[in-house]
């Protein structure tokens, strides 16, 4: 099973606000079967109460994600976004960062959450690696630039 497939992958993703970039990846989630249909509200309101954006290496990014139980099976849905969208900061309510990736996790089991955020952090401070999948032409492209997550870590 792959954690990440073309299918997943949204280039030049058009949005305005962190809750239409949200809707847009989690509707790609449910729509490939990966998610439950309650997926999309848990994790708008879990964006609110805990906001996933993050300081990358010369790209910031967030990491959107919810409760295993929305879950039907491991996933991440990428977006490429068209301009840079503000999303808090992790940690930080009063910080807003120009986020240009968003990686959407969605998580089946709760004990792996911690390890595939980890792996992410460590992605997020390469910045040659960042700046590839920014610059992806194809989908494909973004899925072998992240072939490291594999679905056994979900």
């Amino acid at each position: 099973m792959n954690l990440i497939d073309a299918e997943l992958v949204r280039l030049h993703m058009a949005a305005q606000t962190p809750a239409e970039v949200l809707g847009k990846l989690a509707d790609t989630l449910f729509g490939k079967g990966k998610v439950k249909e309650s997926y999309k509200d848990a994790v708008l309101q879990r964006e609110i109460q805990y906001p996933t954006g993050l300081p990358g290496a010369g790209t910031c990014v967030a990491v959107p994600h919810t409760d295993s139980s929305h879950v039907l099976e491991p996933a991440l849905a990428v977006g490429i976004l068209q301009q840079p969208v503000a999303f808090q900061m992790m940690g930080s309510l009063d910080t807003v960062l120009p986020v240009e990736i968003v990686m959407m996790l969605a998580v089946d089991k709760p004990e792996k959450h911690l390890a595939v955020l980890t792996q992410l952090m460590t992605m997020l401070q390469d910045e040659t690696l960042l700046t590839k999948i920014k610059q992806a032409t194809v989908a494909t492209e973004v899925c072998s630039l992240l072939s490291g997550l594999p679905a056994g870590h979900m």
